[in-house]
This record gives C-alpha cells, structure tokens and sequence, in this order.
C-alpha cells in the first residue's frame, strides 16, 4: 500500500511539473543578485574574500546561466502578446527593473570599497589575490556584472516593440504607468 501511494506521489510530482513565470524567473534574477551584492558586503579581508568566492561568486555564474535558460523556456512556452503581457504586467518584473538601478550603484560602491580594502594590503606589502579577483572585471565577478549592466529581461523587454503584438501602443502605456508606481524616486523608468 505505501509503495503505491509513494510512487502516485512521484508520478504526480513529474506531471505537475516546474513552471516557471515572468514572476518566478524575475524573483530568481533579483534573489541571485541580491545574494552576490550582499556577499560583497560581507569581504572585509582577504580571508572573508575567499570564502565568499568560494561559496557564493564561483558557483553564481552557473546559476545565472540556469536562470537565463528557464527565461527562455518561459519564452518558448508563450505566444509574443502573452510573453509581452506577462512581462509587461508582473510586479515582479517591475521591482526588478526597480532594483537593477539602485544594484548597480551598490555594486559600484562595493567595488571602490574593496580596491580601497586592497590599497590597504598593498601599503602593508600583504598579499591579497582573492580580493584582487573580486576587484577584477572578469573572473568571478563577471556573471554579476553582466546581470546588472546587460539583463536579459531588459533585452526582451527593450525588443517587444519590433514583435508586432497586437494592442502593443494599451500595453505599453499601462506598462508606463506602472513603471511610475514602481520606479525609485529620482530614478529612470526603464535602462
């Protein structure tokens, strides 16, 4: 009898599946993010420095390529209008876009914080090669960089006008408006 019910439970699970949104995919974006500013405010040392890299900045290129990839599968699963209106319509979405600016001032300060933070050790001849890697462009900072300067919902959303989606003009006007509501104060709409 319990064999039964366990495998009914797994054959459910598999048939439920995973379905991903505008909302969980955009809630994924921001959390990674989110995840990787908050380890940087974490690096106060060289030592904190590696194992930061190693528990959160390494492994987070991967996870950012997964979550690129369920955005896709969102995409692929949706006619244009409904993707557009999907996106277009998420609270989601529009905290993200909300955030992507303030992040990437956050990143910014975090990143002249930690060269001051390695200035230090250099004027103390110390070595200090995993901060250097954080301070760096590339390397393990790179997948977090990319996010906030070149996102891939912005690229979506920045390419619907060419979609030709019917009532296009209704959407993006509401799509404005609820870029006000949600945009920081003094911020810009949409980048």
């Amino acid at each position: 009898m319990k064999p039964r019910i366990l495998i009914i439970t797994i054959l459910l699970g598999f048939l439920a599946g995973c379905t991903d949104t505008a909302d969980t995919v955009s809630r994924e974006y921001r959390n990674q993010i989110n995840e990787g500013l908050d380890a940087l405010m974490f690096v106060t040392s060289e030592e904190s420095a590696k194992q930061m890299s190693l528990r959160v900045f390494k492994p987070m290129g991967d996870r950012f390529t997964d979550i690129d990839r369920r955005l896709g599968i969102v995409r692929s699963n949706r006619t244009k209008k409904e993707f557009v209106t999907e996106f277009f319509e998420s609270d989601s979405v529009h905290m993200y876009l909300s955030e992507i600016s303030i992040n990437r001032q956050r990143f910014a300060l975090e990143k002249t914080r930690l060269r001051d933070l390695v200035q230090q050790y250099k004027k103390r001849n110390e070595e200090c090669p995993d901060l250097l890697t954080l301070v760096d462009d590339g390397g393990v900072m790179g997948p977090l960089k990319t996010q906030l300067e070149q996102p891939k919902i912005n690229e979506y959303i920045s390419s619907f006008g060419e979609w030709k989606v019917d009532n296009f003009p209704e959407l993006l006007a509401k799509f404005k408006a609820k870029r006000e509501k949600f945009a920081p104060r003094g911020g810009n709409l949409v980048k």
